[in-house]
């Protein structure tokens, strides 16, 4: 099956400088997405050495609950920032990083993107496909900026961010390194079955539940299968490196 191509296309951007780090400058940015949607904001870390000289980008997309500045190394108190600060580690090894806000609220984040999706599904459109589209915009605009290697731009994302990272490495071929962390998944067993996941939770000591039981509604989109298996997504990205 041939994959859509993609050239870098005009985008607008706000950049605002938030101060130095240990890993780099800190920009908040707002993207513009075109197609009357709303900017895709996040933070973007640029380490000194790409003043000089351009260097890889990646793409680092959070989960539940987390957010950008969970991403560049800032903390919650009182929560555990499960993202490990991967963007600021990624700008102290010399990548620019950013890391774009998708709708995973920290207070009720299922709740967020159930209200949301129904309201695209009404307009014939998906959150998923929505949050995929402003992406593909952050791609363009990653490859015009002058500290980054055009054809150097990889993507790493971890849960709700690893499902973007997916689907996304698997129809841009501008991705060219993908990382999906915890959400790859025999998918039907995910999807569906309950009793195959409580006695998994049981043997692990974790919360897991088929997405049948609960309210992300945004998982169950027929436009993108659900029922297929992630392998599938998985073949469609290589012979590009994907972990």
């Amino acid at each position: 099956m041939a994959l859509p191509t993609f050239d870098p296309q005009p985008v607008t951007a706000r950049q605002e400088f938030l101060g130095q780090t240990e890993s780099g400058s800190l920009y908040r940015v707002q993207i513009d997405t075109g197609d009357n949607s709303p900017a895709l904001p996040g933070l973007m870390l640029v380490p000194e050495v790409a003043r000089d000289h351009p260097r890889p980008a990646v793409i680092c997309v959070h989960g539940y609950g987390a957010s950008p500045e969970w991403i560049m190394g800032f903390e919650t108190p009182g929560q555990l920032n499960y993202t490990r600060a991967s963007g600021a580690r990624l700008a102290a090894a010399g990548y620019v990083v950013l890391a774009p806000q998708i709708v995973c609220g920290p207070e009720t984040p299922a709740k967020d993107r159930l209200r949301l999706d129904r309201l695209a599904i009404l307009q014939d459109r998906s959150l998923l496909g929505l949050e995929l589209a402003g992406l593909k915009r952050a791609v363009d605009w990653l490859q015009t900026l002058p500290e980054v290697m055009p054809d150097g731009v990889g993507m790493y994302g971890i849960s709700q961010g690893g499902r973007c990272t997916l689907y996304l490495a698997a129809v841009d071929e501008r991705i060219k390194v993908a990382v999906c962390s915890g959400y790859f998944t025999r998918r039907w067993n995910k999807m569906l079955e309950d009793e195959y996941l409580a006695a998994a939770s049981s043997a692990e000591a974790l919360p897991y539940r088929a997405y049948i039981e609960t309210n992300e509604d945004d998982k169950f989109n027929p436009r993108a299968a659900p029922l297929w298996d992630d392998s599938l997504l998985g073949a469609l990205i290589c012979p590009r490196a994907f972990l």
